[in-house]
Protein backbone atom coordinates (compact mmCIF):
# COMPACT_ATOMS: atom_id res chain seq x y z
CA UNK A 1 0.00 0.00 0.00
CA UNK A 2 3.00 2.32 0.35
CA UNK A 3 3.10 2.77 -3.39
CA UNK A 4 -0.49 4.07 -3.81
CA UNK A 5 -0.58 7.22 -5.96
CA UNK A 6 -3.65 9.41 -6.11
CA UNK A 7 -4.76 10.67 -9.52
CA UNK A 8 -3.90 14.34 -10.16
CA UNK A 9 -7.45 15.39 -11.02
CA UNK A 10 -8.75 14.65 -7.48
CA UNK A 11 -8.13 17.26 -4.78
CA UNK A 12 -6.33 16.18 -1.67
CA UNK A 13 -8.46 15.95 1.44
CA UNK A 14 -6.17 18.30 3.41
CA UNK A 15 -6.26 21.05 0.76
CA UNK A 16 -10.07 21.01 0.79
CA UNK A 17 -10.05 21.58 4.56
CA UNK A 18 -7.47 24.33 4.20
CA UNK A 19 -9.54 26.07 1.50
CA UNK A 20 -12.69 25.91 3.65
CA UNK A 21 -10.82 27.39 6.62
CA UNK A 22 -9.48 30.19 4.46
CA UNK A 23 -12.94 30.94 3.11
CA UNK A 24 -14.35 30.96 6.65
CA UNK A 25 -11.56 33.28 7.79
CA UNK A 26 -12.18 35.61 4.85
CA UNK A 27 -15.93 35.72 5.55
CA UNK A 28 -15.26 36.47 9.23
CA UNK A 29 -12.90 39.30 8.26
CA UNK A 30 -15.47 40.77 5.86
CA UNK A 31 -18.15 40.59 8.55
CA UNK A 32 -15.88 42.48 10.93
CA UNK A 33 -15.29 45.18 8.32
CA UNK A 34 -19.01 45.56 7.75
CA UNK A 35 -19.86 46.10 11.42
CA UNK A 36 -19.40 49.48 13.10
CA UNK A 37 -16.54 49.80 15.55
CA UNK A 38 -17.37 50.03 19.24
CA UNK A 39 -15.57 51.32 22.31
CA UNK A 40 -17.04 50.53 25.72
CA UNK A 41 -20.21 49.21 24.07
CA UNK A 42 -20.90 52.48 22.22
CA UNK A 43 -20.36 53.10 18.51
CA UNK A 44 -17.16 55.07 18.03
CA UNK A 45 -18.99 57.74 16.03
CA UNK A 46 -21.28 58.27 19.01
CA UNK A 47 -18.28 58.91 21.27
CA UNK A 48 -18.04 62.47 19.97
CA UNK A 49 -21.66 63.42 20.49
CA UNK A 50 -21.04 65.67 23.51
CA UNK A 51 -22.39 69.15 22.72
CA UNK A 52 -21.77 68.74 18.99
CA UNK A 53 -24.31 67.21 16.65
CA UNK A 54 -22.72 65.25 13.82
CA UNK A 55 -24.62 63.81 10.90
CA UNK A 56 -24.80 60.06 10.40
CA UNK A 57 -22.47 60.41 7.39
CA UNK A 58 -19.91 62.33 9.47
CA UNK A 59 -20.05 59.69 12.22
CA UNK A 60 -19.62 56.91 9.68
CA UNK A 61 -16.65 58.67 8.05
CA UNK A 62 -15.00 59.03 11.46
CA UNK A 63 -15.10 55.30 12.30
CA UNK A 64 -11.63 54.33 10.96
CA UNK A 65 -9.96 57.49 12.28
CA UNK A 66 -11.51 57.00 15.72
CA UNK A 67 -10.38 53.38 15.79
CA UNK A 68 -6.78 54.58 15.34
CA UNK A 69 -7.32 57.35 17.88
CA UNK A 70 -8.46 54.93 20.58
CA UNK A 71 -5.74 52.44 19.61
CA UNK A 72 -3.23 55.24 20.35
CA UNK A 73 -4.78 55.60 23.84
CA UNK A 74 -6.79 58.71 22.98
CA UNK A 75 -9.30 59.99 25.51
CA UNK A 76 -12.90 61.02 25.02
CA UNK A 77 -12.63 64.55 26.57
CA UNK A 78 -9.75 65.53 24.27
CA UNK A 79 -11.60 64.09 21.29
CA UNK A 80 -14.74 66.04 22.11
CA UNK A 81 -12.72 69.25 22.51
CA UNK A 82 -11.05 68.79 19.10
CA UNK A 83 -14.35 68.01 17.38
CA UNK A 84 -16.17 70.92 19.05
CA UNK A 85 -13.39 73.26 17.91
CA UNK A 86 -13.58 71.80 14.39
CA UNK A 87 -17.31 72.46 14.16
CA UNK A 88 -16.90 75.94 15.68
CA UNK A 89 -14.27 76.73 13.04
CA UNK A 90 -16.50 75.56 10.17
CA UNK A 91 -14.67 72.29 9.69
CA UNK A 92 -17.31 69.65 8.83
CA UNK A 93 -17.39 66.36 6.98
CA UNK A 94 -14.02 65.15 5.68
CA UNK A 95 -12.35 68.11 7.36
CA UNK A 96 -13.00 66.59 10.79
CA UNK A 97 -11.46 63.29 9.68
CA UNK A 98 -8.39 65.08 8.34
CA UNK A 99 -7.96 67.03 11.58
CA UNK A 100 -8.27 63.86 13.67
CA UNK A 101 -5.66 62.21 11.43
CA UNK A 102 -3.34 65.04 12.44
CA UNK A 103 -3.99 64.27 16.11
CA UNK A 104 -3.24 60.59 15.44
CA UNK A 105 -0.03 61.49 13.61
CA UNK A 106 1.14 63.70 16.48
CA UNK A 107 0.41 60.90 18.94
CA UNK A 108 2.33 58.39 16.81
CA UNK A 109 5.28 60.79 16.80
CA UNK A 110 5.35 60.69 20.59
CA UNK A 111 3.06 63.50 21.74
CA UNK A 112 0.64 62.74 24.54
CA UNK A 113 -3.06 62.65 23.80
CA UNK A 114 -3.69 66.04 25.40
CA UNK A 115 -0.60 67.67 23.84
CA UNK A 116 -1.59 66.47 20.36
CA UNK A 117 -5.16 67.64 20.90
CA UNK A 118 -4.04 71.03 22.21
CA UNK A 119 -1.69 71.53 19.27
CA UNK A 120 -4.45 70.85 16.76
CA UNK A 121 -6.97 72.98 18.69
CA UNK A 122 -4.45 75.85 18.72
CA UNK A 123 -4.00 75.49 14.96
CA UNK A 124 -7.78 75.45 14.41
CA UNK A 125 -8.15 78.54 16.57
CA UNK A 126 -5.36 80.33 14.66
CA UNK A 127 -7.03 79.51 11.34
CA UNK A 128 -10.40 80.75 12.60
CA UNK A 129 -8.87 83.99 13.91
CA UNK A 130 -7.05 84.55 10.63
CA UNK A 131 -10.24 83.99 8.63
CA UNK A 132 -12.17 86.42 10.83
CA UNK A 133 -9.41 89.02 10.68
CA UNK A 134 -9.16 88.81 6.88
CA UNK A 135 -12.94 88.39 6.44
CA UNK A 136 -12.40 85.06 4.64
CA UNK A 137 -15.03 82.38 4.19
CA UNK A 138 -12.79 79.31 4.03
CA UNK A 139 -14.18 75.96 2.87
CA UNK A 140 -13.72 72.90 5.08
CA UNK A 141 -11.03 71.63 2.69
CA UNK A 142 -9.14 74.92 2.99
CA UNK A 143 -9.45 74.81 6.77
CA UNK A 144 -8.08 71.26 7.03
CA UNK A 145 -5.21 72.12 4.67
CA UNK A 146 -4.39 75.26 6.68
CA UNK A 147 -4.49 73.37 10.00
CA UNK A 148 -2.25 70.67 8.54
CA UNK A 149 0.26 73.29 7.39
CA UNK A 150 0.30 74.88 10.83
CA UNK A 151 0.69 71.60 12.70
CA UNK A 152 3.40 70.31 10.36
CA UNK A 153 5.24 73.63 10.48
CA UNK A 154 5.19 73.35 14.28
CA UNK A 155 4.56 77.10 14.35
CA UNK A 156 7.82 78.13 12.68
CA UNK A 157 7.33 81.75 11.70
CA UNK A 158 8.52 81.43 8.08
CA UNK A 159 6.14 78.59 7.34
CA UNK A 160 3.29 80.36 9.15
CA UNK A 161 3.83 83.39 6.94
CA UNK A 162 3.81 81.21 3.82
CA UNK A 163 0.66 79.47 5.03
CA UNK A 164 -1.21 82.69 5.62
CA UNK A 165 -0.19 84.01 2.19
CA UNK A 166 -1.83 80.89 0.68
CA UNK A 167 -5.17 81.74 2.32
CA UNK A 168 -5.46 85.18 0.66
Amino acid sequence: MAGVIMPLHQPLKGSYILKSKLILLLLTFLALLATPLYADGVKLGDQVSGDVQLTADEKAALQPVLAHYYANMGSKPVLQKVIATCVDTGCRGDCISEVLRLVNTEMKEGATNSAAGDKVVDALTAVKQRCVKKNLDASPAEISRAVKNLVEAKYKSKKDAAFFRQMK
